[in-house]
């Protein structure tokens, strides 16, 4: 059994260029065979009703690998591994409050709305949508203190822009599954926007602060007798990789099963709707950790139910990336403004 970890300070990601086309980084959600996007489509005004940005302090990355064949199906009997690695984002000064999260995302909404009114689009003033009935339900399931949240091994600070109402909630985490509005809410939010005048946004924005790749394969090896005449036993050979890069970025990536855990678009006008999810990450180009970390007292001990699990479990130790508070807070303050001018862009396209 064999696993590694390769581990980098990354000094300025260039990913995102600038001959990169404004649309690559967004990808629309068909909600039928022959729906198309339209609102963004010559959009001259625009109700920013809920601007919500997740800050990720841990992330986590799974890879699963189940033996192949000899024509690359399934084997029959064959063995599975599973590998598993985590990043920690680490200060070595100070950790950055609640209220340094909320200023980074007040200060992105007003860079948002200062980019949009540049580009020509009018933009519906704070009061009067916060005045709506409509805005003052809010969804009373979800949970407005902006507090560090841990769920499958990942966590995250939720912030909402001017400390707004979350009324569409968003999971950036487990399978990807996020839905829009139940039916007789779906009704009261295309009031909203006829009210509004005005095409009306929801969005939903993850700042990562790292890449972890994973990999991992197994191999069955037969061991026979000395005469290679008789099979005596089944060995499995497991091994595991993964790479941490320090990395702050806007994230659009998927899971290993193809689902999305990035952000998302979602914009309603009367009773259509246009989502876009983030399939491709947009970095802040700005190097920001000061060193990269093994830290084995971060693996997580627990096991599964009754020893169930699928396949070979094989977590790879966790990695430390250290930072100060103002690297940071700078960095994923440019990564948000990237994300602006690049959606600023597309809406000017037109497409």
């Amino acid at each position: 059994m064999k696993n590694y970890i390769l581990t980098a300070v990354c000094m300025g990601i260039t990913c995102w260029s600038a001959a990169q086309k404004s649309e690559d980084f967004l990808d629309y959600q068909k909600s039928g065979t022959f729906s198309k996007p339209t609102i963004m489509k010559n959009m001259k005004t625009i109700a920013i009703a809920q601007n919500t940005v997740f800050f990720k302090t841990i992330s986590t990355a799974d890879f699963v690998k189940n033996e192949r064949n000899a024509i690359g199906g399934r084997k029959s009997g064959g063995a599975t591994v599973k590998a598993k690695l985590s990043a920690f984002l680490e200060f070595s000064d100070e950790d950055p409050t609640v209220e340094d999260y909320q200023k980074l995302t007040d200060d992105f909404h007003r860079y948002l709305n200062q980019k949009l009114t540049d580009a020509g689009v009018s933009v519906v003033d704070w009061a009067k949508i916060t005045d709506h009935s409509f805005y003052k339900e809010k969804d009373k399931d979800e949970e407005e203190t902006p507090e560090l949240t841990s769920k499958k091994e990942n966590a995250y600070y939720k912030i909402n822009a001017l400390k707004g109402n979350t009324l569409l909630r968003y999971r950036p985490f487990g399978n990807g599954m996020n839905v829009g509005f139940a039916f007789m809410r779906a009704k009261r939010a295309a009031d909203f926007s006829g009210d509004l005048k005005a095409p009306v946004l929801y969005l939903h924005t993850v700042v990562d602060f790292c890449d972890i790749l994973v990999t991992a394969d197994v191999k069955s090896v037969s061991k026979y007798s000395l005469d290679h005449t008789t099979i005596d036993a089944f060995n499995k050979k497991y091994k595991a990789n993964g790479t941490v890069i320090a990395n702050t970025k806007i994230a659009g990536w998927h899971t290993w099963d193809g689902q999305p855990m990035g952000g998302r678009v979602y914009l309603t006008e009367k009773n259509k709707t246009d989502v876009f999810m983030f399939k491709a990450d947009i970095p802040s180009g700005l190097p920001y950790a000061t060193e990269l970390i093994k830290d084995a007292s971060k693996m997580n001990q627990r096991r599964p139910v009754f020893g169930l699990t699928i396949g070979k479990k094989m977590d790879l130790i966790p990695v430390a990336i250290v930072t100060t508070k103002a690297n940071y807070l700078a960095a994923a303050k440019k990564a948000l403004e990237q994300f602006a001018d690049q959606w600023v862009a597309r809406i000017q396209s037109g497409s």
